[in-house]
């Protein structure tokens, strides 16, 4: 049960934004399947592989527009 408690978690931490060049989600990933093979509870290793996946597609997105609008906002000054 052990994978699929530490996939939920990294997946929540990774939504939460503790995204250390993008590890976080995909150890929860990892672990998720790894959980999934394992036969653990399937409910909190989906959880963690979905939560990982929306965390690696969301924060690079919204890191390109954070930058873009800070650099932009840079040559005003």
């Amino acid at each position: 049960m052990g994978f699929a408690i530490t996939s939920l978690i990294l997946g929540i931490l990774a939504i939460l934004g503790c995204n250390c060049l993008y590890l976080i989600p995909l150890a929860a990933i990892v672990f998720g399947i790894i959980a999934l093979c394992s036969k653990q509870p399937k409910g909190m290793a989906i959880s963690g592989i979905v939560l990982g996946g929306v965390a690696l597609i969301v924060w690079p997105i919204l890191d390109t527009i954070l930058a873009f609008f800070t650099m932009g906002a840079s040559y005003l000054i």
